[in-house]
């Protein structure tokens, strides 16, 4: 499989019915932890705000057969009661993440001579520490996601953009394990990963060239910036498509991917339960 390929099946198109009757949009990406004895633990992360106030939600996953071979155009969809109650939310407020074990959702949908196909972040490509510092002050990006809930729907394919890195990914913008992207922002976005994919061919922060390919999850679209009467305002990214007259001005608010792993400890402590 192309690493391109690996892209598109790493994430997920979620429906969530909300409690006063409304629908929204969002996107969801695998991650893949694992526990003191290397066990896998599948999960899928997405921002609260996506499911919040939910009481059903939808999440669309693909099949493959066992030789692990993508069956085109098979997909089944996991229906989801409580949803938003079988999230686990970060435990600080301010961190617009929570992740759904996908143990039980994968079981559902498996059937004999098939398997769930998606292709899962780890923590092995998520730039920290010494390793972040190295990036360069402008990077190009990816988007993978759901943008005003366009998707391929008989493939159960997501949408992709493009963009550059509008804050350093190594500088917490404002203070907040955040940075800024320069990318077209939508509702059904929220969620999105944001990733460097090179194919074949990058430069270092050291003027290095490498000959390879290289996708590094750095971040998680949570919230955009708006013209709203005049006042550029920060908002969280709408899940529902009704006529606003709020102006984008294509600068998307992305979580830092390391609090991702603020979900480890937890779930090990679960797992000992």
């Amino acid at each position: 499989m192309h690493i391109s390929e690996w892209i598109i099946r790493s994430t997920a198109r979620i429906e969530c019915t909300k409690r006063d009757g409304k629908c929204s949009i969002g996107t969801g990406f695998y991650f893949m932890f694992y526990d003191n004895f290397k066990q896998r633990i599948p999960v899928l992360v997405t921002n609260k705000h996506v499911i919040k106030d939910s009481f059903q939600g939808k999440i669309h996953v693909s099949i493959m057969d066992n030789n692990q071979n993508l069956i085109i155009g098979r997909y089944e969809t996991v229906i989801i009661d409580d949803f938003e109650n079988k999230f686990i939310m970060h435990p600080e407020d301010n961190i617009d993440l929570c992740i759904l074990p996908m143990f039980e959702s994968i079981k559902r949908v498996r059937k004999p001579g098939e398997e769930v196909c998606f292709a899962p972040f780890t923590a092995e490509q998520i730039p920290v520490g010494t390793w972040k510092d190295e990036l360069k002050a402008i990077e190009e990006i990816i988007m993978v996601g759901y943008p005003s809930g366009i998707w391929d729907d008989i493939n159960n394919l997501p949408i992709i953009r493009r963009g550059i890195t509008a804050t350093p990914i190594g500088v917490d913008y404002c203070g907040n394990k955040e940075f800024l992207v320069d990318v077209a922002c939508f509702p059904g976005s929220s969620g999105s990963p944001v990733l460097i994919f090179n194919d074949g061919i990058y430069t270092k922060k050291s003027g290095d060239t490498i000959i390879d390919n290289r996708i590094l999850f750095i971040g998680i679209l949570s919230k955009l910036y708006q013209t709203i009467q005049g006042t550029i305002k920060k908002i969280d990214l709408p899940t529902t498509y009704e006529a606003q007259v709020q102006m984008p001005i294509n600068l998307g608010i992305a979580i830092s991917a390391e609090k991702v792993l603020d979900f480890n400890d937890i779930l090990l402590g679960m797992l000992k339960c």
